[in-house]
C-alpha cells in the first residue's frame, strides 16, 4: 500500500544509495545557479502573479517522423531530441550557455510500484550547456548523457535538493528553474458509448506556474 511506500521512502533517505544520489545532484548544481533571463515586453513583477495563457499548436506528421528518425540514428530518445531543441531555443532567446530545465518524472522505478495507487511524481532539474560553437548532434549527445544521469538519480526528492542548496529565494521566480518541459507519449484513447457522442473540450487556462512550459 501507499503508506508502506511512504515508510520505506522515509527510511531510505538515510541509505548509502540516496546519499550517493544527493552527492550527484549537489555536484550537478555546484557553482552559481543560472537564472534564465528571457527577453520580455514588461518588467518582471516583484512577486510572481502566475498570470499566463496557453497556446496550442501541431507539427506535421513528416516532421514528427524525422524527429523520431533522428532519435534512432543518434541512439537517443524523442524526449532527448526535443529537450535538446527546446534548450537550444532558450539559448537563442537568452544568449545564455548554462540552462536548467525542469521535467516531471513518473517516480515508479520498481515493478512493484506500477499498479500501486498514489502520487509518485518527482521533478528533475536537468542542467545543460548549449553554445554557439557546438553542432546540434554534439550537443544532443551531451543532453543524452545528462538526461540518463538524471534518470539514474531520479529518486532523490526535488524539495530536498532545493533545501540542501540553500538558495537565496526570489519572490518573482521559482526555485532552481523557470521553465519546464514535459513529453507525454501515451496515445489518445477513443471512448464510445451507445447513443452518446464524445469530443474534446478545450479548457481556458489563464495561469502559468513557470515563465514558459513546453508540454
Amino acid at each position: 500500500q501507499y503508506k508502506d511506500y511512504a515508510v520505506w521512502q522515509h527510511a531510505d533517505m538515510q541509505s548509502e544509495r540516496l546519499r550517493e544520489q544527493e552527492s550527484y545532484w549537489l555536484n550537478t548544481m555546484a557553482g552559481d545557479i543560472p537564472v534564465l533571463d528571457m527577453p520580455t515586453d514588461f518588467a518582471r513583477p516583484v512577486v510572481q502573479r502566475l498570470e499566463g495563457a496557453r497556446l496550442e499548436f501541431a507539427i506535421s506528421l513528416e516532421d514528427s517522423e524525422q524527429l523520431k528518425q533522428l532519435a534512432a540514428q543518434t541512439g537517443s530518445t524523442l524526449y532527448m531530441v526535443l529537450l535538446a531543441a527546446y534548450s537550444t531555443l532558450l539559448h537563442k532567446y537568452s544568449g545564455q550557455e548554462d540552462i536548467i530545465v525542469g521535467t516531471p518524472i513518473a517516480g515508479r522505478p520498481h515493478a512493484e510500484l506500477e499498479s500501486l495507487v498514489g502520487v509518485f511524481l518527482n521533478t528533475l532539474a536537468i542542467r545543460n550547456y548549449p553554445a554557439g560553437d557546438k553542432t546540434f548532434l554534439d550537443y544532443l549527445q551531451e543532453v543524452k548523457e545528462h538526461a540518463l544521469s538524471a534518470y539514474e538519480h531520479q529518486e532523490y526528492p526535488f524539495e530536498e535538493l532545493v533545501e540542501k542548496l540553500n538558495l537565496t529565494r526570489d519572490t518573482s521566480r521559482n526555485a532552481l528553474f523557470d521553465t519546464m518541459f514535459e513529453l507525454k507519449t501515451f496515445e489518445q484513447q477513443e471512448f464510445e458509448l451507445e447513443g452518446l457522442t464524445f469530443k474534446t473540450y478545450p479548457t481556458d487556462n489563464h495561469t502559468a506556474k513557470f515563465d514558459l512550459t513546453l508540454d
